[in-house]
């Protein structure tokens, strides 16, 4: 039997930090120390302009790791102060596809932390796909301008920058042109409904298939770039049957005896996706502190001090293993050190007392 793909959901996400953000000199919320902070917390569990960043309806292993198992219930504020955690733009933008391009549905979050700011666009796939249409359609998706935004038909590559530079004028009334953006967007692609998928093979079509969906390329299916082992993330007890791939910019999973539980795979995918954008916003953090870290006033060494301690969790490893109040994954943790802010990241861990990051990575 062949594989199928029934359903797809892949998700760039970008993240910049920004010294007007960090240092509250303009803009609304404003989330530079923990007494404006929790106040803007408390606003968004109310009708407004930005919201909580989770879903009141759904629990989410994400949140109940970084804030508490109660999360969803009074004002989480202060734990959601000490984790830098963001607020989300009530209003989505909208983003269309040209008509031609069938079977994608878009989604788009944007979000603002203490020290900057994070989009994440997610184009959820559905249909019967071979893995060679799937990754056909995957490819035109990241190469070709089939976005239509704000009058314009837009590649991926530029699209994902213009919604982090409008939200950025957005909260701080013009584009911050100074500041400290990833180089370019991490993508996460989860399938959650398929038949007849399997642990994929050195060189077979499954191995092909995870290439593609990391590469965002068609390619892989005719000839492998990667050996399997250095793009599969090898297994682990607690997700053993679990086949996650990382290679470029790309990341994908899949499970293949658990296709039938899509939501468990949604929520797979929502996951990873904020951690990446949490990752992200912190290794840009680290990029802007280190030049201005000898001239902080208390409030933003408090927050530079958590910067450089949250780097530390999300990395796991280290001679001493971190409590588990965030959430990990080797994704994140191969994301900080291929990261061209790796090297920030250390230089602020030692002003902050930290040791470097080294260690195993989390399972």
């Amino acid at each position: 039997m062949m594989a199928r793909i029934q359903r797809l959901l892949l998700t760039w996400t970008r993240t910049s930090s920004s010294q007007y953000q960090f240092e509250g000199q303009r803009g609304t919320p404003r989330l530079s120390d923990a007494a404006s902070y929790q106040a803007a917390a408390a606003n968004a569990l109310k009708p407004g302009a930005w919201k909580a960043p989770w879903n009141e309806a759904e629990y989410s292993n994400y949140w109940a790791r970084s804030l508490g198992a109660n999360y969803q219930r009074g004002n989480p504020s202060r734990r959601a102060w000490h984790q830098l955690a963001p607020l989300q733009e009530t209003a989505s933008p909208s983003i269309s596809l040209l008509p031609d391009v069938t079977g994608v549905q878009m989604t788009a979050k944007c979000y603002v932390y203490p020290t900057g700011f994070a989009v994440a666009v997610t184009a959820e796939i559905a249909g019967s796909y071979t893995p060679r249409q799937l990754l056909t359609l995957v490819e035109r998706l990241s190469t070709e301008s089939v976005f239509a935004f704000e009058g314009a038909n837009l590649p991926i590559s530029l699209l994902v920058p213009q919604l982090l530079n409008g939200l950025q004028a957005r909260v701080l009334g013009s584009p911050d042109g100074n500041a400290t953006a990833d180089l370019s967007s991490l993508t996460h692609a989860t399938i959650t409904k398929g038949s007849a998928l399997s642990q994929p093979v050195e060189g077979d079509t499954m191995h092909g298939l995870l290439e593609g969906l990391c590469l965002l390329s068609s390619a892989p299916l005719r000839a492998r770039v990667y050996v399997l082992e250095n793009v599969m993330i090898p297994r682990t007890p607690a997700r053993a049957a679990m086949v996650r791939g990382y290679a470029g910019n790309g990341r994908a999973a899949f499970d293949p005896t658990g296709l039938s539980n899509e939501r468990k795979r949604d929520c797979l995918h929502e996951n990873q996706v904020l951690a990446a954008l949490q990752a992200g916003i912190l290794l840009m953090s680290a990029k802007m502190l280190v030049p201005i870290r000898t001239t902080l006033n208390p409030s933003q060494t408090v927050i530079a001090t958590r910067v450089a301690g949250l780097l530390g969790q999300l990395n796991g490893g280290g001679p001493v293993r971190p409590v588990g109040d965030i959430y990990q994954t080797r994704y994140v943790s191969r994301q900080i050190r291929g990261s061209s802010a790796f090297a920030d990241a250390n230089v602020l861990r030692h002003w902050a007392g930290h040791p470097p990051l080294l260690g195993a990575e989390p399972a």
